[in-house]
């Protein structure tokens, strides 16, 4: 039998947007997992352990200490969540249209 030692964390490995464009209504759920460090470094996925869940609406004016970007540099602090729906909303019209362009729609990347 292996023994397996190491530290007891959570992380929430998935996240699910649940998101209606046509009202700007949704739900954002992270879904947490309990996972274990072991000593070599690498993580042991062990118990599904819960869910953290937001309203969107109860959210949209928030902004959150993320630091800065790592591709443009900006500054994260400056950006609500609403911001961050706006983002998520273009891309999927981008990706979207990239697909129908390609022939793809609903293509799987």
């Amino acid at each position: 039998m292996t023994q397996v030692s190491g530290e007891i964390i959570k992380r929430a490995p998935s996240i699910l947007i649940e998101y209606d464009p046509h009202g700007d209504t949704g739900t954002i759920i992270f879904r947490l997992w309990r996972y274990l460090l072991q000593d070599d470094g690498e993580y042991l996925k062990v118990d599904r352990v819960g869910n953290v869940q937001r309203d969107f609406s109860d959210i949209m004016t928030q902004t959150f200490e993320a630091g800065d970007d790592p591709v443009t540099g900006a500054d994260l602090s400056q950006v609500s969540a609403a911001g961050v729906m706006a983002i998520i909303k273009q891309a999927l019209e981008d990706f979207q249209a990239e697909d129908e362009a390609s022939g793809e729609e609903g293509a799987t990347r």
